[in-house]
């Protein structure tokens, strides 16, 4: 298979020298910038690991992106890029471009980079200086190597960003991977460069050789690979304990890193990272909300003083009114009468603090605020309905027990994570939303199934309205209904209850009856629910109700 691949890179590669004849050249002074058409465009992805394209228009930013891109090339050197690295630019017009236009969502006019096949943003500037610059530098591999302590000691030293370095023996760094033009090897160096390449920009990442290192470390040869991290909090070597693939070791790093203060925001490819990268961290965080009319030096510097005083400690950021909608709906937060305020996070326990109105000038109500909030002293806020009031069940006669009928039991914010880590009972929970179709076609199940298991205490039939409630974001409700299953043999859990997705095929009585049942925590033989009998009753009470 590894030679078939190999002749079939070739194959493609005499392609593309071919296809160049229906290319037109343009001569620079130093470099040669390729102009692609639409019939190549794919053929060209597949022949360099790194390109970066123009895709111009006739429009007058069109125009000027496209003279400062052809200046950029005639100022760089052809040794400038690495080998199977290249500079391109294509008409965006070209009707036969207008499919892949439209499948990578591209803006005209615009530049993308595709690493490998892959496309990412440009995130450098675009006068013709600061385009050579950062290509020269982009195109360089993401992952560096380093040879001896000397040279680690320096990097560690004079570098204020996130480090990661995976310490390898020679023999684990596959050519194979690095010879690839598309994709990544499935092995640890493979996947540990899809990581450097996704991050970068957010973090550096070296391989290290040096057995002096790796004995510092107390390591042997047959201990590698190994991965350690060293973030811009000074939290020290942090090694990386997984399986070495791309999502999960990204995703370690961006928990485990923490970003230096910055704005909050959708609208920019550098903002997305930043964003993703400061809510992926698990460390407490702040965010000021501003209107753009109070967006000063003195605010930011203010803010970036207490972000350092707090180093260490959290994480903080700004944001002007609603540029990240998720955010304002999850803090609940008025743009028109609440700015500006602070909101905190600590995603640990998913509790939310804000502060209120406060004065933007007053550096000590701020401060004061941050600090309230890491030493305990300012609650955390919970948007919750009344807790409803139970009505006792009679007593004193068999009579009036047995017509009362059970029903569903309601939870709000201030109730919910209580009653779901009950230790001995299985408790199912409906997340509904009020105005949602879907949720009023089951609750007549729903109250069925209570009346289903009402003989038996340890299983709790529960609903909660999220939209009224706060629940914990790391449940990931994010359509209605849902239905989350929190089993007693799960607890007690650590810090926020994690729940159980339900899974089965539908919502109806037998569907939801059967769950319970085989999915909980106790003996089938032991649990006193509805009989047969019983539920081909409660079944036709179930169509009636439909």
């Amino acid at each position: 298979h590894y030679h078939q691949k190999v002749i079939m890179k070739n194959v493609i590669r005499i392609g593309l020298l071919l296809s160049l004849i229906l290319i037109t050249v343009l001569k620079c002074t130093c470099r040669d910038i390729v102009q692609l058409q639409g019939t190549n465009f794919e053929l060209a992805l597949t022949s360099y690991k790194y390109i970066a394209i123009l895709f111009y228009d006739d429009s007058s930013d069109g125009r000027k992106l496209e003279a400062q891109w052809k200046a950029a090339c005639e100022s760089m050197e052809p040794s400038d890029l690495p080998a199977e690295s290249e500079m391109a630019m294509i008409n965006g017009k070209d009707p036969e471009l207008k499919e892949i236009i439209d499948a990578y969502g591209i803006t005209l006019p615009s530049v993308r980079v595709f690493r490998k096949g892959i496309m990412a943003e440009y995130r450098g500037p675009t006068d013709s200086e600061g385009i050579a610059a950062f290509i020269i530098d982009d195109a360089q591999p993401s992952v560096k190597p380093i040879w001896t302590v000397k040279e680690m000691k320096k990097i560690l030293g004079e570098n204020s960003n996130t480090v990661v370095f995976a310490l390898m023996n020679p023999e684990d760094v596959s050519t194979a991977s690095d010879e690839a033009i598309e994709g990544y090897s499935i092995d640890p160096w493979g996947q540990f460069q899809a990581a450097a390449d996704s991050l970068r920009g957010h973090a550096w990442f070296y391989v290290v050789y040096s057995e002096d290192v790796r004995n510092s470390f107390k390591l042997k040869a047959s201990d590698l690979p190994v991965i350690y991290m060293v973030s811009n909090e000074g939290d020290g070597f942090v090694k990386y304990t997984g399986e070495i693939l791309e999502m999960n070791l990204s995703e370690w790093v961006l928990r485990n890193s923490a970003p230096a203060m910055g704005e909050l925001t959708v609208s920019s490819s550098k903002g997305e990272l930043y964003a993703t990268q400061f809510f992926s961290s698990r460390k407490l965080k702040f965010i000021l909300f501003l209107s753009p009319s109070m967006l000063s030096s003195g605010v930011l510097d203010s803010w970036k003083a207490i972000a350092v005083s707090f180093k260490g400690q959290a994480i903080f950021s700004y944001m002007t009114q609603s540029a990240v909608a998720d955010v304002v709906e999850y803090f609940d937060v008025d743009v028109n009468r609440d700015i500006p305020l602070i909101v905190g996070h600590l995603p640990s326990t998913d509790l939310k603090y804000k502060s209120g109105k406060i004065d933007i000038r007053d550096k000590e109500a701020m401060t004061d605020f941050v600090r309230g909030v890491i030493s305990g002293t300012v609650p955390n806020v919970l948007k919750s309905e009344p807790v409803p009031v139970v009505p006792p069940v009679p007593v004193g006669g068999s009579k009036a027990s047995t017509t009362v009928k059970a029903a569903v039991l309601k939870l709000v914010g201030s109730t919910v994570l209580e009653t779901v880590s009950s230790p001995d009972k299985d408790v199912l929970l409906l997340v509904f939303a009020p105005w949602c179709e879907h949720c009023k076609k089951i609750v007549p199940t729903y109250d069925i199934l209570v009346r289903a298991v009402q003989g038996e205490s340890r299983i709790v039939i529960a609903k909660i309205n999220a939209l009224a409630n706060d629940i914990p974001a790391s449940w990931g409700v994010k359509a209605f209904p849902t239905l989350l299953w929190f089993p007693a043999k799960d607890k007690p859990y650590k810090g926020v209850p994690t729940p159980r997705n339900y899974w089965d095929a539908g919502f109806s009585l037998l569907e939801l009856v059967g769950f319970v049942q085989r999915e909980g925590s106790f003996d089938p033989k032991t649990l006193k629910v509805a009989t047969t009998e019983q539920l081909g009753t409660l079944m036709g009470d179930e169509e009636a109700l439909r």
